[in-house]
């Protein structure tokens, strides 16, 4: 009787494994099975301008136009290009575009601003 007993319980214990590891893979939809919505790993890569495409602009500061105080002080200079890099990544991000970057690389009067935005023609 032990055998027999041993062979059901076993019998049950690998029903409820299996249709947990059923119900633990595939969601319940509204009362139904399926899988409606899945994103597979390679999805969720971001990908950059190399493998998607989009759009890239370079902004450099033409020393030239610029005030005479604005050219002898080198923080107010730099704190006016930071505060355009802002600008410009704010104004990205509430037209929809979340994936943009902006960048800036130099020094002073040297600094250009890179804007990068994927997918985008």
């Amino acid at each position: 009787m032990n055998k027999k007993l041993s062979i059901v319980t076993l019998s049950l214990v690998a029903v409820v494994l299996i249709l947990g590891c059923v119900f633990a893979f595939v969601p319940l939809n509204n009362g139904q099975l399926g899988v409606y919505d899945y994103n597979t790993f390679p999805s969720q890569i971001k990908l950059g301008l190399d493998l998607k495409g989009g759009v890239y602009a370079v902004f450099s500061v033409d020393t030239n136009e610029l005030s005479e105080d604005l050219r002898a002080d080198k923080q107010k200079l730099n704190d006016a290009l930071k505060g355009t890099a802002n600008s410009l990544e704010s104004l990205l991000f509430s037209k929809g575009f979340p994936e943009a970057v902006v960048s800036m690389s130099g020094s002073n009067e040297n600094t250009k601003i890179r804007v990068e935005v994927p997918d985008v023609e």
